[in-house]
């Protein structure tokens, strides 16, 4: 998760470098604390990513971490873990 992480705060911040004004300036620190925050509000739900893929249905992984990979290409920064967890995500999607 932190790879993930750092990877979406290089990009982001290749993003505002290069005149993305809307996009916003994080670090993986306040990434990760906002992940935390998340998670720690939403304990008890299932989300619905992992509902989709209980049930078989097409997940948004393409526009989540598959985005990241994208604009990680266009910057030429790697996003190996973004990367993996898209094609997981997606082989999951595939078996059922």
């Amino acid at each position: 998760a932190h790879d993930i992480l750092q990877e979406i705060s290089l990009v982001l911040q290749a993003m505002r470098k290069n005149n993305h004004d809307s996009c916003p300036s994080v670090t993986k620190a306040t990434l990760n604390d906002f992940v935390l925050n998340v998670i720690h509000q939403t304990k008890d739900n299932s989300c619905s990513m992992r509902e989709d893929v209980r049930n078989g249905r097409k997940t948004e992984i393409e526009y989540l971490n598959g985005y990241i990979v994208e604009c990680g290409r266009n910057f030429n920064i790697p996003t190996l873990a973004n990367s993996d967890i898209r094609d997981q995500i997606q082989r999951m999607n595939i078996a059922k």
